[in-house]
Formats: C-alpha cells, structure tokens, sequence
C-alpha cells in the first residue's frame, strides 16, 4: 500500500511540475516578444553603427604558470595552422600562438572602433591600436562564402589585403549573445534555447533561457541566460546575465558570471540604442560607446575602400596554394583561382627547372672541359 502511494505522490509531483511550467511559459506572450525582437532586428538592418570599444583582459594567474603547455595544446587541437604548411609558416604560426597566450597571463589592454551595417553581416570593422597606428578592414562576400581583410598604418607598416575562407573569420563580437545585443534578432530562434520562464512589469519582460543541449544535464550544472528586454525603449535589450559552471581542469565547481548591459539609451530615427554598454566577466570589462548611427544611404562599397591595384593574397584553395593578383573591385570564382593557380604553378615548375638547370650546369659544363682537356694532354704524352 505505501509502495503504491509513493508512485502516485510522486506522479502527482510530475503533473504539478508539468502544470507549472505549462503555466510559466505563455505561448502568446511569447509570441509577442519573438515579434517585438524581430521587428527591432529589421530596423536595425538599415542602419550603419559605429562603437568605439575599450577592452581590458585581466591577467590569468593559472596561464601565468602554464601559458607554454596552453598554448602548445591550442596549436596542436587548432590543424589549420600547421597541417599542409611549409615548416616555417607553421612554426611561425606556433610562435604567434605562444605570443598570444603569453599576453593572454600578463593581461592587456585595446582599444578598437567597430562599423556595423545591417543586422545580419558584420561589413566592416577597423581595429585601432596604437605605437605605430593600425586599422584592419574587414569586408564580407557571403555569396562565396569568404571574406577580404584589409590592413593600413604607420609606417613601417605596409598596407596588405588577403581573402581567407569565413571559417578562418574571428569573431568581431566575443560570443553569440553580444552579437545578438547589438544586431537583434529573435534569440529564440537563432540560439539553442528553450524559454523557461517569462515575467513582466510596466516596462520590462525578463527571460531566462536554458541550454536545449542540456536536457541531460543535472539543473545545477546548466548553462543559463537571463535577459531584460525594454517595452519602453520598444523591444531593445537593457541586460543579459549568462550564468554557467566552469568546467576546466581544477577549476570544477566555481560558476561564471557574465554581464552585459545597455545605459543611456537614445532614439535615433526610429530605433532607441543605447550609448554605452558595459561588457563584465571574470577575466575582462570592456566598455562600448556609440560613436554615430545614421540610417544607410549608400552601402559600403569593397572598390571604394581599396587602394587601385593593391595586391591580394588569396587562402581560399588552403594556405598551400596560395594565390596573388591585383584587386580590380571583384573577387575571381573558385575556377578562376584554380585556373590561375595551376598557370602559376606551371611557371613556379619551369623557374625551378631553370634555376636548377642554371646552377648546375656551369660547373658541369667546366668539369666536362676539364676532362676533355686532361684527356688532351694525356694523349699527346
């Protein structure tokens, strides 16, 4: 009799959790949200941004031990910079890896300005840092999947461009969810969340969100976001706090907290944004503020932003068949790189014949009148 009353307390415990959850989440009003989200997402995609963004990475006492053997891990699990390459673009690579972890332990500072145009792609983005002066340009081709970087500065820097593939692209914005802050969208739909609860006030609806890859994962150990999001300022983001325990080696326990919040707002044309926006986590704070905002008249054109004739050094074959040609305000297909490829490499072949060929055939062609002249003079004896 007990057994069979602990099956039907425990069942009715199910059915009330299930009821409440049915009752947290209300389809409607989250319908509304997901509209109110979209809606803002549009009208951002008709406006050209610009962010200065301040950014302090704090110092790492774990890597200040272990920065050697991270980043000899992060270079060996990352194939793309060492598999197929010349030995000395790969160790150049592992050097430039050590390099970052290194000021990764001992902390640094950057400033940057970002342009952002429309809410889908990120078309240009200029990193400042100083002693000597540097901005890189970031342009994006979507059709071929890819992207040109161009970068400019003081002397003694030169300015180069170069087209790598878009899985090669570093993001720009540090995660999904300060992408989602600041270009818009429905983070329902974009992201692998499932909506847990919902509660409103006057001017505000909160969200908080779970992992939908988490399902099997005990609650205490889940990924979990919660964001306020304005009615006043007409569906725009005024927090997110992302709250996940941290999983690495000997640090299994602690929970990261991870904050990113909108201040200031003001309406610009019909989208309120915010000024400033504060980005916290446990190993940096940065700061953003809005530089301008105008809705796009005339989009950013690749030919306009290029110097004539510049030089592009193109990855998209793999990093062993590279490709240099002039920027004539296009990029060529894939057939034609592969055409031009093969031409190069035809003429690469017959250079290194002939280099071959003009090395050692002097010298042969001495010894052959060193025999001859010994043969000669053996004869006449």
């Amino acid at each position: 009799m007990r057994g069979k009353l602990a099956i039907l307390w425990c069942t009715l415990l199910f059915t009330m959790a299930i009821l409440a959850q049915q009752r947290t989440i209300d389809e409607g009003k989250l319908e509304k949200i997901c509209a109110l989200m979209e809606q803002r997402a549009q009208k951002i995609a008709t406006f050209r941004c610009e962010w200065e963004e301040v950014r302090e990475v704090l110092p790492d006492p774990y890597l200040k031990e272990h920065w050697k053997e991270e980043a000899e891990k992060y270079f060996r699990s990352s194939p793309h910079l060492w598999r197929n390459l010349p030995r000395e673009l790969a160790e150049q690579n592992r050097r430039e890896t050590q390099e970052w972890f290194r000021k990764k332990a001992e902390g640094y500072r950057e400033q940057r300005v970002i342009t952002v145009e429309g809410g889908v792609n990120l078309v240009l983005a200029k990193v400042v840092q100083h002693k000597p002066f540097f901005v890189i340009q970031t342009f994006f081709f979507p059709q071929d999947n890819c992207f040109l970087e161009y970068g400019y500065g003081q002397a003694p820097i030169k300015p180069y461009a170069s087209v790598k593939p878009m899985d090669e692209l570093q993001p720009v914005f540090p995660n999904f969810l300060t992408r989602w802050f600041f270009l818009g969208g429905n983070i329902v739909k974009l992201g692998n969340f499932r909506v847990d609860s919902i509660k409103q006030s006057a001017d505000v609806v909160t969200l908080t969100l779970a992992d939908q890859r988490q399902e099997k994962v005990p609650p205490e150990h889940r990924h979990v976001v919660e964001l306020r999001i304005s009615k006043k300022y007409e569906g725009a983001p005024l927090s997110i706090v992302s709250r996940y325990p941290l999983s690495l080696a000997k640090k299994i326990g602690q929970t990261i907290n991870w904050r990113l919040e909108g201040r200031n707002f003001r309406k610009v044309d019909d989208v309120w944004l915010p000024t400033i926006v504060l980005d916290t986590a446990r190993h940096y704070k940065a700061t953003y503020r809005l530089i301008s905002a105008e809705k796009v008249k005339d989009p950013i054109r690749v030919i306009a932003q290029l110097p004539k004739n510049i030089v592009v050094n193109d990855l998209r074959l793999g990093r062993d068949k590279q490709v240099n040609y002039q920027f004539r305000g296009r990029l060529p297909t894939l057939d034609e790189l592969e055409k031009m490829w093969r031409e190069r490499e035809k003429e690469r072949q017959y250079l290194k014949a002939r280099s071959i060929a003009t090395r050692w055939l002097p010298p042969l062609f001495l010894i052959v009148i060193g025999i001859i002249w010994y043969l000669r003079t053996k004869s006449r004896r």
